[in-house]
């Protein structure tokens, strides 16, 4: 039998769902154990947003600080920045600094059909931050906006199930509508339902 041999681009795939994955444990970490997170903790629970389902949906936090998850990648597991800027999780600054995309956000982890962290959705806590309010992982390898649907792997069960889906607009409106018991139910990034989106949700029901 032929061995099985890893093309580079498997290789880095493998390695970028690595980092996503231990970004995704750091930014629920900080949120649930670390007393950083309580004013984002406090800021979901004012939202009726409950510990299962903070579970659930790996929800965490990015803090203030500019170089956070950076130092954390770099310095304790010991990852290229190259690769972690591959990974959609840092940015490049002119003078060739990098530094964090997400501080001081909620984060969602956006995930594949097969349950992998591909990216993150990191949302503002202050309403009068001058910054956009949602900001999303650049497309890169993982990542494809179109593709993206936000609560299909956490909820493909329940989905098939009733063979139909609902389809909202934020992370949100899935989280709430499933701690109504409609479970049912994924978002969008953005505001167009894509083609491969639909095919996507094809596979599971038959009513969107």
């Amino acid at each position: 039998l032929e061995e099985f041999h890893q093309t580079q681009a498997d290789q880095e795939k493998e390695k970028l769902l690595e980092i996503l994955s231990i970004s995704k444990e750091y930014y629920h970490y900080l949120l649930i154990k670390h007393k950083a997170g309580k004013k984002a903790l406090e800021y979901l629970k004012n939202r009726g947003i409950t510990n299962e389902s903070i579970k659930l949906f790996q929800l965490g936090v990015a803090l203030p600080n500019w170089d956070g998850l950076l130092v954390y990648l770099t310095k304790k597991k010991k990852y290229k920045l190259d690769d972690i800027e591959k990974a959609g999780l840092i940015i490049r600054a002119t003078g060739g600094r990098y530094y964090d995309r997400f501080r001081e956000r909620i984060m969602f982890p956006l995930k594949n059909h097969r349950g992998q962290v591909v990216g993150f959705s990191g949302r503002l806590m202050d309403k009068s931050a001058k910054e956009a309010k949602y900001i999303n992982s650049p497309e890169t390898l993982l990542y494809h906006k179109s593709e993206m649907l936000f609560g299909y792997s956490e909820l493909f069960r329940e989905i098939k199930k009733k063979n139909q889906v609902i389809v909202a607009e934020g992370e949100f409106d899935v989280i709430s509508s499933q701690q109504a018991h409609v479970n049912n139910i994924v978002a969008i990034k953005g505001s167009a339902l894509t083609e491969r989106q639909v095919k996507l949700l094809s596979r599971s029901s038959e009513t969107v």
